[in-house]
């Protein structure tokens, strides 16, 4: 595809800023602002190729630019089971899970059968380490610590 012959006739405008084609074999055009003049001085298609007309300033966008990275951890399951450990094992399924979340599972585990969420197949150690508490310590201590009245 030979864009230099649209490029030239397209260089001649002050908003133009550069022609490419992108990952989709598409022709964009990338202009310095977009008017109704910028968009009825661009083809729609050049060649029986498809045109775009894009602001330059998204040319040279990287997606890690705009993208939070983040960064996971995985809480493991607890050995053995201290009272003074609860507070910091609910905490470390709370940052991974969220503490809503953690609130659910810990209801599911209370209900049973009769559960109305079903979070435990999304964490399932989360829900292993709840029941391992919620069987050695019982609902009161777990709610309390929860928040859960």
């Amino acid at each position: 595809m030979e864009l230099v012959e649209l490029k030239k006739s397209l260089e001649k405008y002050e908003w133009f800023h550069d022609i490419a084609i992108d990952n989709f074999k598409r022709i964009v055009v990338y202009a310095k602002y977009i008017n109704v003049n910028v968009l009825t001085s661009v083809p729609d298609t050049f060649q029986g190729t498809h045109v775009l007309v894009h602001f330059a300033s998204s040319k040279d966008l990287v997606r890690e630019k705009f993208v939070e990275k983040i960064q996971t951890y995985k809480v493991q399951e607890p050995e053995e089971l201290n009272p003074e450990d609860i507070p910091s094992i609910l905490k470390g399924f709370a940052d991974q899970c969220g503490t809503e979340t953690v609130k659910e599972i810990f209801m599911e585990v209370h209900d049973g059968d009769d559960a109305v969420t079903h979070f435990s197949s999304v964490f399932p150690v989360c829900f292993r380490a709840v029941s391992k508490l919620y069987d050695t310590y019982g609902f009161d201590v777990l709610a309390e610590e929860l928040g859960i009245n």
